[in-house]
């Protein structure tokens, strides 16, 4: 009852939001939205599968480490604030790939959009994935029709509503989801019996015999470095994907969105900020999860392991399908009931908001920036009204093909296809809007197209033969020494 209520709202707010959308311009950019409803929207988008079913998923595996995605979202939401909101806003625009190509011609925007949409689709998919864990585990069904579920509720969530739609549904979301961190944190120190005894149970979890065995995991005495160190993973790599998260936040079609929505620059700003604000604690609480059931549960693949070895599961673990399900298992576990069904609600609705936020934003720059239009037909912020229905008819596409995606990649982290998809945005316009933004006349067109590509194809060589550092500070080097190569 409680998790049909909760989506059933979400349905709604999309469908009755889309009654004060009148035109296209309304549909893709607001242009009215207060302070709240930019936090909302961008929050709708931020804090989604990555931030939440991502972060106790990556807590189970690498402790504390997994609050960086969280971190890296506030401190990019910080750099809108004070670095780019108003710039943005005062460009005229209706996407980044409009700023880039008002500087360096169409070409340049048309390349920095579908480079741009490689990363955004990345995104998408994490969500569908997140999403389908959520329902596969608490409906029992199959991973597929969990998938294709969770795409059809991503199409629902912007397809009538749009901008206002994806606010007002962030909205709902962070009011509920910071309702769910005060319980899921309540039912945690209650049950632990504090911070202390949670890091013992799960120290105990970890260096029994048989799972230390499997998962190759270090002395007894080693653990805390692991799960304890926010740097588990590797500073370069820790800081990489921080660094992603940030840029990739400034680079990102749908939060230029929710800064364009808002009715004046100190509105933009303030929302902004306030989104900075409340993110890092969201992350926290996931961490906590984490932590939570890497002390109280194995997964499958585990489980598997130990029977090959000739080890039962050892007493008072139960089992999961994999590590995705951390969270959603965590709430059927361990909540009453009906606040779980809400909870669960509300976890569909950040995962499901993330996802729509991210889709509007794709399939607004692949209508208005990507597709051929007259020649007589400038691009600036007004969006014509015949770029609704192709908006809404690639919402549906890129939704679709996000889930068949999801369905091949099979069982992957579900923040590292984050922090892949937020570098590729990164390397591929960061540069040039920079320059266009801040020094417009420093770069030629040239040098913009060359940054963009260069920058992104040594991302995806450095991610795909494991050079060292994260791929995000390959591909900016890339993209900064090409500008320089080619000055003339």
């Amino acid at each position: 009852i409680g998790f049909i209520g909760t989506v059933a709202l979400l349905i709604l707010i999309g469908v009755l939001s889309g009654h004060n959308t009148k035109d296209a311009q309304q549909f893709a950019s607001g242009g009215h939205a207060s302070a709240w409803l930019v936090c909302g929207t961008l929050m709708g988008t931020l804090v989604g599968g990555q931030s939440t079913i991502g972060t106790a998923q990556m807590a189970y595996s690498f402790g504390l480490s997994a609050w960086w995605f969280t971190i890296g979202c506030a401190l990019g939401c910080l750099t809108l604030t004070f670095g780019f909101a108003d710039p943005l806003r005062r460009t005229g625009c209706a996407t980044l790939s409009d700023i880039i190509g008002k500087q360096y011609g169409k070409q340049a925007a048309t390349l920095g959009s579908l480079l741009s949409l490689i990363g955004v689709f990345i995104s998408i998919i994490s969500q569908v994935m997140a999403a389908a864990a959520l329902l596969s585990a608490l409906l029992e069904i199959p991973i597929w029709i969990a998938s294709i579920a969770s795409g059809m509720l991503i199409i629902i969530c912007v397809f009538f509503g749009g901008i206002r739609g994806a606010g007002l549904g962030g909205l709902l979301k962070t009011a509920l989801l910071y309702l769910s961190i005060i319980i899921v944190a309540t039912i945690i120190f209650y049950s632990s019996h504090g911070l202390d005894s949670l890091y013992q149970q799960m120290h105990h979890t970890i260096t029994l015999p048989a799972l230390s065995a499997i998962n190759g995991l270090p002395e007894a005495t080693e653990i805390h470095h692991v799960y304890l160190n926010p740097f588990s993973r590797g500073v370069l790599k820790t800081l990489g994907g921080c660094f992603s998260m940030i840029l990739g936040d400034i680079t990102t079609q749908s939060y230029a969105q929710a800064i364009w929505s808002a009715r004046n620059h100190h509105v933009a700003r303030r929302g902004a900020l306030v989104a900075c604000l409340l993110t890092p604690l969201i992350g926290g609480a996931c961490t906590l999860v984490g932590f939570h059931m890497r002390a109280h549960c194995i997964t499958a693949s585990e489980a598997a392991q130990l029977a090959s070895a000739g080890c039962d599961i050892p007493a008072g673990l139960f089992l999961i399908e994999n590590s995705t399900e951390v969270f959603p298992q965590f709430i059927l576990n361990y909540c009453p009931p009906l606040i779980g069904g809400i909870m669960l609600g509300t976890l569909l609705l950040t995962v499901i908001g993330s996802g729509s936020g991210l889709t509007l934003g794709a399939a607004t720059l692949i209508a208005h920036n990507v597709m051929p239009s007259p020649k007589n037909e400038r691009k600036t912020k007004s969006i014509p009204p015949k770029e609704k229905i192709q908006i809404q008819t690639f919402i549906v596409l890129i939704s679709m093909a996000a889930v068949a995606t999801a369905l091949l990649i099979g069982d992957v982290l579900i923040n590292d296809l984050g922090f892949l998809a937020l570098g590729l945005r990164a390397t591929a316009i960061l540069i040039p809007l920079c320059f266009a933004l801040f020094l417009p006349k420093a770069i030629s067109p040239h040098q913009a197209i060359v940054s963009m590509v260069s920058g992104t194809l040594f991302m995806i060589i450095a991610a795909v033969i494991s050079l060292p550092a994260d791929p995000l500070f390959w591909g900016l080097g890339a993209a900064l020494t090409s500008i320089i190569i080619t000055r003339r």
